[in-house]
């Protein structure tokens, strides 16, 4: 009887260790700083800083915060409230209905502006407003004027040229009320990586545009990447119930 309830908690224990699970993202976000000065973990840890945030990569933020790919949302009285660009190209933030059609462009920030450089991602007095109770999802236009540098990535990786995902999605919501004293539903923050996969100048470090946007709502299955089995005590008390069944059998059989 001692070997069954030894062997039944010790299998208790080994299970209630946390199970990291990945999935939606399809490459790995580099850190290394190939072609500006600041990556995206760096750009995360500074803007947070006063909740004492210090990860030490993007691959572990995106673990912990970011979300599965989200192809479509709703807007609820959505506003750009956030933004930062250190890429040489111009970008123009645009959103997409439903159908196809371009609703309009939210955010521009021209090829010889760096928005952020050197203070990182910078807030948005008021922010730029998104046309209430839209069904849309996200581009990137990325280019210089009268050059052949011209190209346009949708926040859904299927429609992309190369098939990559070119906008991923972390969840700062509770990080970003705290530090700003809103009550936002929902806040994401994007980073759009805005060259083409095996373009000299591709680096998959998702930080040439990085943008909050506030209270929109997922009509797309919506995923952390990450979640953990139940809790400890939860198991502890199940085994405990496993050991009492099994009490309970071998005393009946006696």
């Amino acid at each position: 009887m001692k070997n069954l309830f030894y062997t039944t908690l010790t299998a208790v224990l080994v299970t209630a260790a946390p199970a990291l699970v990945c999935a939606g993202y399809d490459g790995k976000i580099h850190d290394d700083n190939q072609w500006d000065s600041w990556n995206l973990v760096q750009l995360f840890n500074q803007y947070f800083r006063d909740q004492g945030m210090s990860y030490t990569s993007s691959d572990e933020l995106y673990q912990d915060l970011g979300v599965q790919s989200i192809t479509n949302w709703t807007t609820h009285g959505s506003s750009v409230v956030g933004a930062f660009k250190v890429a040489a190209f111009q970008h123009t933030l645009s959103v997409i209905g439903s159908n196809g059609q371009n609703l309009g462009s939210i955010y521009t920030v021209e090829s010889n502006t760096n928005l952020g450089e050197g203070v990182g991602i910078v807030d948005i007095e008021g922010g730029f407003q998104l046309a209430d109770g839209q069904n849309i999802s996200f581009q990137l236009a990325a280019g210089i004027p009268s050059t052949v540098y011209d190209y346009t990535w949708s926040s859904d990786g299927e429609n992309n040229p190369d098939g990559r995902t070119h906008m991923i999605t972390f969840d700062v919501t509770d990080l970003y009320n705290a530090k700003n004293g809103t009550d936002f539903t929902s806040v994401y923050m994007m980073g759009w990586e805005d060259m083409p996969d095996g373009n000299a100048w591709t680096d998959w470090d998702y930080q040439d545009s990085v943008y909050f946007v506030t209270n929109l709502e997922p009509t797309d299955d919506r995923q952390h990447n990450h979640y953990e089995t139940p809790e400890p005590a939860t198991l502890f008390i199940f085994g405990l119930g496993i050991v009492g069944a099994a009490v309970a059998r071998r005393y009946r059989k006696k």
